[in-house]
């Protein structure tokens, strides 16, 4: 057990320290944002940000119901893929 064992244990301990300030970013009951986007044979859409009530939330076992507009063309027998 030289220095290789010292340098170790510093080098997690510094992964340790800088991944709680990610821990802690959401509580139980924040909302997580997120985006959206589409695509339909070639053809996608924009990125669109979701409003809080189709987002999920931290910490909260639930489901959300997305809107999602029928894109032009829209068969349903090819997959719309999001």
């Amino acid at each position: 057990m030289g220095i290789g064992h010292g340098v170790d244990s510093l080098i997690v301990v510094l992964l340790l320290s800088s991944m709680v300030s990610t821990c802690v970013a959401y509580r139980p009951g924040d909302i997580v944002p997120m985006s959206k986007m589409g695509q339909y044979h070639s053809s996608r859409t924009v990125w669109h940000d979701m409003i809080g009530k189709h987002c999920p939330i931290f910490g909260v076992n639930r489901e959300v119901l997305i809107p999602i507009p029928k894109p032009t063309g829209f068969t349903g027998a090819d997959p719309y893929k999001m």
